[in-house]
């Protein structure tokens, strides 16, 4: 059977407010996959997962600034 979280252990879980998440619902907002029965909203444990590593980002880093004076391009001969 699975795992079934309420909006105050979805909260708890991402380290928000019960109000951030019923807000978020009220605005249609991203979240996870829901289900609503009759005024109760629940969400599956697994579903919760898999969108949280849905949104993981990979960041790449910059390239490293050289040091020194800029070199002068060749300039281009006419010929």
């Amino acid at each position: 059977m699975d795992v079934m979280w309420s909006v105050d252990d979805l909260a708890e879980y991402l380290r928000v407010s019960r109000k951030t998440i019923l807000n978020r619902l009220w605005r249609r907002e991203e979240l996870p996959p829901f289900i609503k029965t009759g005024r109760t909203i629940l969400f599956r444990e697994e579903d919760v997962r898999r969108w949280l590593e849905s949104k993981v980002q990979q960041v790449e880093r910059p390239a490293p600034k050289r040091r020194g004076r800029p070199r002068m391009k060749p300039a281009m001969k006419s010929g």
